[in-house]
C-alpha cells in the first residue's frame, strides 16, 4: 500500500516536483520547443494583392473599341459645342448607341433624365390619343396601331 501511495505523488516522465507544483527541466523544455519550432509560424508580410481588369469582352475582339460612332455621339458633340454642359441633354437618337453594354450605360449617365419622375399631366386627345404635358424629361416608348390593306383569300383548306 506504501507502494501505491508514492506512485501516486511521484512526478510524472519529464517532470519535476518542486513543492507542491510540477516543473519541467530545462532540458525537456528545449527539446519540446526545437520540436514545436517547425509546426509554428511566426508572422509573415502578406503580398500585395493583385488587381484584375476586364480588359476583353465576350464576343469582342479586343483590338476594337466598345463603342462606335452613331447619331448619339454626333448630337452630343453637338451640343456641347453650342450649349456647353450648362443646358440638359436629350436626344431620341439614343437608341442607336446599342453596340455593347459599357455605351448603353454611358449614354444613359449622359442623357438629362431626372432620377425621380415628377408628376406630369394626362389628358385625353381627340377621343384617339394622349396628351402629355411634361414636368421634367421622359423618354416615351409607344406602339401604334394603323389601318392597312387586307389580304384575305376566300379559298379556305380544311383538312
Amino acid at each position: 500500500m506504501a507502494n501505491r501511495n508514492r506512485n501516486r505523488n511521484a512526478a510524472p516522465r519529464g517532470l519535476r516536483r518542486r513543492g507542491s507544483e510540477l516543473m519541467y527541466s530545462n532540458a525537456d523544455l528545449n527539446v519540446a520547443s526545437q520540436k514545436r519550432k517547425p509546426m509554428r509560424g511566426g508572422f509573415k508580410e502578406a503580398e500585395n494583392a493583385k488587381e484584375y481588369t476586364e480588359r476583353n469582352y465576350y464576343g469582342i475582339a479586343s483590338e476594337t473599341k466598345n463603342m462606335k460612332q452613331n447619331p448619339f455621339w454626333v448630337d452630343l458633340a453637338q451640343h456641347i459645342a453650342k450649349n456647353g454642359l450648362e443646358k440638359p441633354f436629350l436626344t431620341s437618337n439614343f437608341l442607336y448607341a446599342t453596340y455593347s453594354h459599357t455605351e448603353m450605360i454611358s449614354v444613359m449617365a449622359l442623357l438629362s433624365l431626372p432620377f425621380k419622375a415628377e408628376s406630369h399631366n394626362y389628358q385625353s386627345h381627340e377621343s384617339r390619343g394622349l396628351k402629355i404635358d411634361a414636368a421634367s424629361n421622359l423618354v416615351i416608348f409607344f406602339k401604334e396601331i394603323a389601318l392597312s390593306a387586307s389580304d384575305i383569300k376566300p379559298e379556305i383548306l380544311v383538312t
